[in-house]
């Protein structure tokens, strides 16, 4: 049945599809609308008015018509400011899900147990920073000694259980204030016993006032070369990592910063991978999540599936990812995945596609 469903979705995805004929294999779910910080690079106190949890029912609700084979349980808000996160975690697992969250990992340290026995498979915290003074400038807040104590106590203990899961991944956004330690934090987690370091580059979407500040800072070559220094420690120590495809697409990124557009090739995520908000409603993708709110696919929660994932609008918005003339600014000025990409990164990065070796 599952291997079933997968050629379908891949079937879709190759025929390119305006009508699904599954519902998509990956979700991302946004378990609350929360957030107990307020980083420069974010717009969350200027977009979100009316912050709320999603409830365990209006999870079920949402998660059951789908099953998503890999479910990503985050978005705009903290995930676990949800007191119901984990039981969401365990239905989708005994549903047989592979589930990841991310965490900005500032309250971590108080459920270390329930984390590590949760069946959560992948763990991603944002850190951004291998010191305090920098942390605290990225993040409004002096928070990173207990993020850093509560990452050791899941390596610890899940070292003293044997256990696998879940596998720990640092996300590290680069921008003016945190370029140059990119070394210094895949030491960091070298040394605190996470598995790989992700890091992304910084979208604008929703501060682009505070470019000058978040990216101003940076040219090509000396991001260019603190990625070089990062791949080298990387590989020296063992660290798993994307610094090998970040520099292999580091001229793609640059275009974007400096000409404010984005790559042509297709992005295939509408064919198998949705977006759904803490109301219920179906996106694209996360790049909707604080920027294009209004860009609303339709609600699963009171259209159904076929309402939402095969609505007109996403039909539509498929038909113009196929033919070349996308509606929205956002999908204009991104970098979308190849399959190469999506490959590359389940081998390199535990976890990226349910992997975990």
């Amino acid at each position: 049945m599952k291997l079933f469903r997968y050629i379908k979705a891949f079937k879709d995805v190759a025929l390119k599809k305006e009508v699904m004929s599954t519902p998509p294999i990956h979700m991302q779910l946004e378990p609350t609308s929360i957030c107990n910080l307020s980083c420069l690079s974010c717009s969350y106190k200027e977009k979100v008015k009316n912050p709320h949890n999603l409830s365990f029912s209006q999870f079920k609700g949402i998660y059951d018509p789908i099953k998503p084979f890999k479910l990503t349980l985050s978005g705009v808000g903290e995930t676990f400011l949800n007191p119901e996160i984990f039981e969401m975690i365990r239905y989708a697992k005994d549903n047989g899900s592979n589930v990841n969250t991310s965490s900005n990992g500032t309250t971590v340290d108080k459920i270390v147990e329930k984390i590590v026995e949760s069946g959560l498979d992948l763990l991603k915290i944002s850190i951004d920073s291998d010191n305090r003074e920098t942390y605290e400038k990225v993040r409004n807040a002096d928070l990173f000694d207990r993020v850093i104590s509560g990452v050791e106590d899941i390596a610890r203990l899940k070292k003293e259980r044997s256990q696998k899961t879940p596998y720990l991944r640092f996300q590290f956004v680069i921008q003016n204030s945190n370029y140059k330690e990119i070394a210094g934090v895949v030491r960091l987690a070298h040394n605190k016993g996470v598995d790989a370091v992700n890091f992304q580059i910084l979208e604008l979407g929703g501060v682009e006032e505070r470019r000058e500040d978040l990216i101003g800072g940076m040219t090509l070559d000396s991001l260019r070369n603190s990625l070089n220094e990062g791949r080298v420690v990387a590989e020296e120590l063992g660290v798993r990592s994307n610094l090998k495809q970040t520099i292999r697409k580091l001229p793609e990124y640059w275009e974007k910063y400096t000409k404010r557009r984005g790559c042509p090739r297709l992005c295939i995520l509408p064919w198998f991978s949705t977006y759904v908000d803490i109301d219920g409603n179906m996106r694209p993708c996360c790049s909707f999540g604080l920027t294009f709110t209004e860009v609303n696919m339709g609600n699963i929660l009171t259209d159904g599936i076929e309402g939402s994932w095969n609505s007109e609008r996403y039909r539509q918005f498929r038909k113009s990812i196929k033919d070349g003339t996308v509606p929205f600014l956002i999908c204009k000025t991104c970098i979308p995945q190849t399959p190469r990409d999506i490959i590359e990164m389940a081998k390199i990065l535990p976890g990226f596609l349910g992997r975990g070796d």
